[in-house]
């Protein structure tokens, strides 16, 4: 059965039985990749005994199929192909072929072929670029099966890059090396960049080890190794190479997004020329077919975008550094009250004490003390080599300020973030960070805070004698968080704890509330007889410093005044205890008592 060509064409051996020289039977079957592009058995065949030669290929799962050959029922062998890789097309029988001396002695009969059409598992395409910057995609997630001579694209090596794919591992033993993916110059393992990126199965005794190859120039082969277990299903493999510093990059191998291996090469021995893209490799080592490949890609990550693959955020500088420079707007965006700005600042010891160099400025517009103005800003302070940041905060001067160390020529990344306490949403707490180690956090009402439009410069200052022009800038953006609704309560379930109780007054049934500066319930007249109640949660998310105020029951007047501190409790300044103040008619009309902030508590008062 045959496409009627030669041996070195694909189907020309579909399904073949030769007499050999010894006597024996040979067996062809179509499986592409191998040597003539064919699967070749020999077996015994008794003198003028029938035996019954059979070939299958049949749908196994995952887009595969199983080609298998059998000798009276007896399975000899089994081969997993990709359905892309199975021959179709016209097919001649004959018994036998008119390009051979025909075995005229032996006879054949219950000769018969059997077909049904091959219907694909169905698969959405789904981009793995998408939301990516400078990213391309080699195979999406569709997965495909490897074979030999497979090459799926051409690309180029980069100064930075991230190379990626998903591989569906088995724990099938392998009687070689067989090889998943090869990104390579098409030359020789010799050669400098023919290991770019490579995913090997590794042969017995191991049965789900995979060998993960990276490009490094000092190296034996110039190549960096990492092996992994990888069990059954899917995983995740990656090649990373980023700037480490300004002589050296990183070259990292990834698995399931842990690094297994790293090295730090010299900016001078990196690989950027030409690569192609296989699965797998055509360099006389099998496919392991049954390692299917998905989400292959490749990011340049030569200037990567901070915000590459969020949401609701903008990029003022991505990862390729600037000099700030004087007005030097970059952007105008509205401030929100959910938010994180971030950028990184390599600082200069060399130039010139005597005046402030602003580094970047986010600001409102207008002056020092104007709300928004030093929404997040930074500069160098004129005497010494330390950065002075302003946070924008909605009161006072409408910013604090926090003073830090900055090493010459070493990068930190610094960020402002604010967010709505979800426990609380009225509340937001503002924290400064560097290097995601806090240096400063402020805790202000959700409805004080600034929402106007911002400008961002690096720099703002038109003179440039008050710029910090010999430092650099990298990564900076700014992201912005849905906002939080205020905390609502079921109030056809809620439960009135007056209740049942004759003159009784309810300030707060059982749906809770936040309190708030000034939130007055109203007014009752004191008596002689009376009972007042209520529950409290604490937390422990609220800063030192300040007596914190919860509820207070007041006459009115000062401290010390008759009925002033009927009944009410803080937070302590210093530890998380309640403080209460129960009114009582003599002294200074008032006495305390500490408790300790643990759950929820029902406080009585009884006279």
């Amino acid at each position: 059965m045959t496409r009627g060509t030669s041996r070195d064409q694909f189907g020309d051996r579909y399904f073949t039985v030769w007499q050999h020289a010894d006597g024996r039977l040979k067996l062809n079957g179509p499986m592409k990749g191998n040597d003539f592009d064919e699967v070749e058995y020999y077996v015994d065949c008794e003198d003028k005994t029938w035996t019954t030669i059979m070939i299958s290929q049949q749908e196994i799962d995952d887009n595969m199929l199983e080609l298998t050959m059998y000798q009276d029922g007896e399975a000899l062998g089994s081969n997993i192909i990709n359905a892309v890789n199975a021959y179709s097309g016209p097919i001649t029988v004959y018994a036998s072929n008119p390009y051979h001396p025909p075995a005229t002695l032996f006879k054949v009969r219950n000769f018969w072929h059997e077909s049904e059409p091959y219907v694909a598992p169905p698969c959405v395409p789904v981009d793995p670029c998408l939301g990516l910057d400078s990213c391309e995609t080699y195979i999406n997630n569709c997965m495909v099966a490897p074979f030999a001579g497979n090459q799926v694209a051409t690309t180029t090596g980069f100064e930075q890059f991230r190379i990626s794919a998903e591989v569906r591992c088995t724990d099938r033993v392998a009687p070689t090396w067989e090889n998943v993916l090869h990104v390579n110059t098409g030359t020789s393992r010799q050669n400098f960049g023919d290991r770019y990126f490579t995913i090997w199965k590794k042969h017995a005794p191991a049965n789900n080890e995979i060998r993960i190859v990276a490009p490094v120039f000092d190296n034996a082969y110039h190549e960096l190794n990492g092996y992994v277990n990888c069990e059954e299903g899917w995983h995740s493999v990656a090649v990373q190479q980023t700037e480490f510093d300004n002589q050296q990059m990183n070259v990292e191998i990834l698995f399931d997004g842990e690094v297994i291996e790293s090295q730090l090469v010299r900016k001078q021995d990196l690989f950027n020329g030409s690569l192609n893209v296989e699965v797998a490799s055509n360099f006389g080592w099998p496919a392991a077919s049954d390692h299917y490949v998905r989400n292959f890609i490749q990011q340049d990550l030569t200037c990567p975008n901070p915000c590459s693959g969020e949401e609701n955020c903008e990029t003022f500088v991505d990862a390729c550094e600037i000099n700030p420079s004087a007005e030097n707007q970059i952007s105008t965006i509205d401030a929100s009250v959910n938010f994180k700005a971030s950028i990184d600042i390599q600082c200069n010891h060399d130039m010139d004490f005597g005046a402030w160099r602003n580094i970047f400025h986010m600001s409102a517009g207008g002056e020092h003390g104007n709300p928004g103005d030093r929404f997040f800003a930074a500069w160098r302070n004129p005497n010494d080599n330390q950065l002075y940041f302003g946070l924008g905060v909605p009161e006072g001067s409408y910013a604090h300020h926090k003073t830090v160390d900055c090493a010459d020529g070493r990068w930190n990344t610094y960020s402002l973030e604010q967010r709505q306490d979800p426990d609380a949403p009225h509340m937001v707490k503002l924290i400064f960070s560097k290097n995601d180690n806090e240096l400063a956090s402020y805790n202000y009402e959700t409805a004080a805070v600034f929402t106007g439009s911002v400008d961002v410069f690096s720099s703002r200052e038109d003179n440039d004698g008050n710029v910090a022009s010999d430092f650099s800038v990298r990564n900076f953006f700014y992201q912005t968080f849905d906002d939080m609704p205020p905390i609502s309560c079921d109030m056809s379930s809620a439960v009135d704890p007056c209740d049942g109780l004759d003159d009784c007054t309810t300030f707060v049934d059982s749906c809770y509330v936040n309190p708030e500066r000034h939130h007055n319930f109203g007014t009752i007249e004191a008596t002689k007889n009376f009972r007042s109640s209520i529950d409290i949660q604490c937390n422990h998310n609220m800063d030192f410093g300040d007596w914190l105020n919860i509820f207070h029951m007041s006459a009115g007047g000062e401290h010390g005044n008759p009925g002033d501190r009927f009944f009410a409790a803080w937070r302590k300044p210093n530890d998380h205890q309640l403080y209460f103040g129960l009114g009582v008619p003599e002294g200074s009309y008032v006495q305390s008592q500490n408790s300790r902030m643990r759950r929820w508590r029902v406080e009585y008062i009884c006279p």
